[in-house]
């Protein structure tokens, strides 16, 4: 008997030290989750609170609080009325609009930060790229110029702005594109401007990779170029993060978005809303370990076809390459379980990689035609395949739009009332203490989780939209 007593009291303490609640909060009458951010660079996580007005589909934010993977909160802002906040690059600049019931923009935008609070008068300048001491933006006036503005300080300086390559993209030799060239913006950990832009072959056979760098001032500073050729496959369109998607419904409407999480992110907007590529940039994206190496990743199409839209999913393709560039290795893995996914299904996929414990994951679902999920094992020195997993999930679009977590599937056997999204059921078949804490929940009616794979470990967002939410964090 004591031995059964040992034993359990080991497993629980195991399951104890692997797992660790960082908040856990009731909702509260006009005090309510209304969303969170994942900070990469601080490891944190945002919660925002606020309450829901009459019939305004914005979210009026009061209050903003950040925690760490310990659990330590620090106050960013309460009893504001602010809507839309987010995050720069770095996660030490925080912004926001002034609410607005019934408009999709404030008539102010609010800069939070070491020096304290910014208002800027939405009307006379856009702001294109927020920096840890400045930002760089764009005056409304009769000119119409680009101005690095300093949060301390009101002394604005004037510079021009021009990324260019762009036309390495397209001619005579390129591919035609049906939407746009793949051309993707962002500020890197450096605090640079950093430009991704695609070029693909006539025959979707290869295609070039630049990575361009500029300084705040908008000075390039460097390049780095990645050459890919499939050779016996075509390039074909994924949702793989890569690119930018494009909301459209069957009335016409349409609304231009970086989809960061996929499908998953629209199908709660309704019936008659689906998700279409806005670009080319889908047919890879880029992931970065901590070491600066550069994984390329996506999907083969078949080979006869020129065209990225018009082919099927014959398997997907991993290149590695140093920081430099250099190619360290190149692999492409051939399946025939997603031979049905052509060019009305492209749409409904989700690509994404992921590094856990020195191996990489790579991860790849559909919801139509089939509900299929892919999960791959791949040696990251070498690239050597490990083995490749397949399940079936369930489709559950039962979200409101007001909803403090979105998600949208669930094993058909297994998890009972419990929604995910895709890195949840994922870590749900690959970790041990990750699946024993979501088989501990007695879900009695529906719950949602939304995960975040980071370096240094796990990050859980839980609630039941209703009455309660939880954040816990899982270490690496």
């Amino acid at each position: 008997m004591k031995n059964i007593f040992l034993i359990l009291f080991l497993v629980f303490s195991v399951f104890c030290r692997s797992q660790q609640v960082i908040v856990e909060e009731k909702f509260e009458k006009d005090n309510v989750p209304l969303g969170y951010e994942f900070l990469p660079i601080k490891n944190k996580i945002a919660i925002k609170k606020g309450k829901h007005i009459g019939i305004s589909q914005n979210r009026e934010v009061n209050k903003i609080m950040t925690f760490d993977s310990k659990g330590k909160d620090s106050i960013w802002f309460e009893n504001k009325n602010v809507m839309n906040p987010f995050f720069n690059y770095s996660g030490n600049i925080l912004i926001a609009e002034d609410y607005s019931k019934l408009r999709l923009s404030g008539d102010n935008i609010n800069l939070f930060g070491k020096f304290g609070v910014k208002v800027l008068d939405a009307k006379k300048y856009s702001p294109q790229y927020y920096f840890d001491n400045q930002m760089l933006m764009y005056k409304k006036d009769k000119d119409k110029f680009n101005v690095i503005y300093p949060y301390e300080g009101n002394k604005t300086t004037k510079v021009e702005l021009s990324l260019k390559g762009f036309e390495r993209l397209v001619g005579e030799n390129f591919y035609k594109s049906q939407r746009a060239p793949g051309i993707k913006t962002f500020i890197n950990k450096k605090g640079n401007i950093e430009v991704i832009s695609k070029s693909i072959s006539k025959d979707c056979k290869e295609s070039k990779i630049y990575r361009t760098e500029y300084n705040p001032s908008g000075e390039k500073i460097g390049e780095i170029q990645y050459d890919l050729l499939l050779k016996d496959y075509s390039f074909i369109l994924s949702v793989t993060g890569g690119g930018q998607m494009v909301l459209k419904s069957v009335g016409g409407f349409s609304n231009t978005f970086t989809n960061h999480a996929g499908f998953s992110n629209t199908v709660s907007l309704g019936s008659s809303t689906y998700s279409d590529f806005a670009d080319d940039g889908s047919i890879n994206n880029l992931y970065f370990d901590s070491s600066g190496n550069v994984y390329v990743y996506g999907m083969l199409g078949n080979k006869e076809k020129e065209n990225l839209l018009y082919n099927r999913i014959v398997g997907y393709y991993i290149y590695k390459f140093d920081k430099t560039g250099n190619l360290l290795w190149e692999k492409k893995f051939e399946t025939d379980k997603l031979e049905k996914i052509r060019i009305a299904y492209l749409n409904n996929t989700y690509v994404r990689m992921f590094n856990m414990n020195g191996q990489l994951q790579f991860l790849f679902a559909s919801t139509q035609p089939d509900e299929i999920l892919m999960l791959s094992d791949i040696n990251e020195k070498n690239g050597d395949f490990v083995k490749t997993d397949f399940y079936s999930f369930k489709t559950n679009n039962s979200n409101d739009i007001r909803d403090f977590i979105y998600a949208n599937i669930t094993d058909k056997d297994l998890l009972k009332n419990k929604i995910m999204d895709y890195e949840a059921l994922m870590l749900y078949y690959k970790d041990k203490d990750f699946k024993l804490y979501i088989d501990s929940i007695d879900a009695k009616n529906k719950i949602y989780f939304n995960t975040m794979v980071s370096n240094d470990g796990i990050w859980l967002v839980e609630s039941d939209n209703k009455d309660y939410y939880k954040v816990l964090n899982f270490k690496s």
